[in-house]
């Protein structure tokens, strides 16, 4: 039986493209030295080792005044620029309905971290764990090994759903179920509730 379902988000709850977020904030038009230096180093964000201002004084030094402005403006108003997949909305409100667990483990920086709560399309997540707030980035093993204690669950019972191969690779190794997402959520839903009703 599944009972637990543990998801990324970037790229799979909502699109995260750098690209389109500049764009968003630059009139349109894409800057490739923002993308670079702001997105190229975003993992150190995702990773929570540092505050916004060591982090905004590490891109300042690579861009102009404008690009800076531009960079900040992004820092500040990002997440409210998301944009969420309804179809995976829809599966997980599906499968809270079967009596399903919902979690997310996902690297993404402490701002989200915080705020997530207050995002109404995450209103059925019941627990999530947040790279920066543990200072580990997938694939790492031992971020998975910390959500498996966090959420209280079972791998032996549970899916994970990653865009990325080689995080799904190391959850199957803990014992997940583990599925790439490639805008094949129906198929991955019909697979859980067919296990469950064939027995896991």
């Amino acid at each position: 039986m599944i009972k637990n379902v543990v998801f990324d988000l970037g790229n799979v709850l909502f699109k995260f493209d750098s690209k389109a977020l500049i764009k968003s904030f630059n009139k349109g038009k894409y800057n490739k030295k923002i993308d670079d230096v702001l997105f190229g180093n975003w993992s150190i964000r995702d990773k929570g080792e540092i505050t916004d201002g060591q982090f905004i004084s590490l891109i300042e030094k690579q861009l102009n005044e404008e690009e800076m402005a531009i960079s900040k403006n992004i820092l500040k108003n990002w997440i409210s620029c998301l944009k969420f997949d309804n179809k995976v909305l829809s599966m997980i409100s599906d499968l809270k309905n079967h009596k399903i667990n919902i979690f997310v483990l996902s690297n993404i920086p402490l701002d989200f971290a915080k705020s997530y709560k207050e995002i109404s399309e995450l209103k059925d997540v019941d627990d999530a764990l947040f790279s920066s707030q543990v200072n580990l980035l997938k694939p790492d093993i031992k971020i998975f090994k910390k959500a498996i204690e966090k959420f209280g669950i079972n791998p032996k019972d549970s899916v994970y759903i990653d865009d990325l191969k080689s995080n799904v690779i190391v959850a199957k190794n803990l014992g997940f179920k583990g599925y790439i997402y490639k805008s094949n959520i129906r198929k991955i839903y019909n697979k859980i509730i067919k296990e469950n009703k064939n027995g896991f």
